[in-house]
């Protein structure tokens, strides 16, 4: 085996690796997360989402929590979540998490002040 054939074979097999870790990642991106019931997430004002996604992780809720910082950071949504208590419904995804945290789409509760 000569040197250039040794060399286009791990060129190859590095771009064998990269094209089935990308197939992977968006796979991942479009898989609903693992909760079977609405559950209810709060983001402090000015708490990273590392931290969240890692909470979300220590819940069982979350796959993988460094895939969604990273794309959080590629997409520059990381720069764009909002602070406050979000319930997430079964079915939602990774990227339709960050967009939900993107929105601001916050809980909104009642409160009924009583006269008197």
């Amino acid at each position: 085996m000569t040197l250039r054939t040794a060399i286009a074979g791990l060129v190859l097999l590095v771009a064998v690796a990269a094209g089935s870790a990308a197939v992977a990642f968006h796979r991942w991106l479009d898989r609903p997360l693992a909760i079977d019931a609405p559950l209810a997430v709060e983001i402090p004002r000015g708490q990273p989402l590392a931290v969240t996604a890692q909470a979300l992780a220590e819940r069982g809720a979350l796959e993988h929590p460094r895939w969604l910082q990273a794309y959080a950071r590629y997409t520059g949504a990381d720069e764009r979540v909002h602070a406050g208590e979000y319930s997430v419904l079964p079915g939602t995804t990774p990227r339709a998490l960050l967009e939900l945290f993107e929105s601001g789409d916050v809980v909104q509760h009642t409160v009924t002040i009583v006269e008197g």
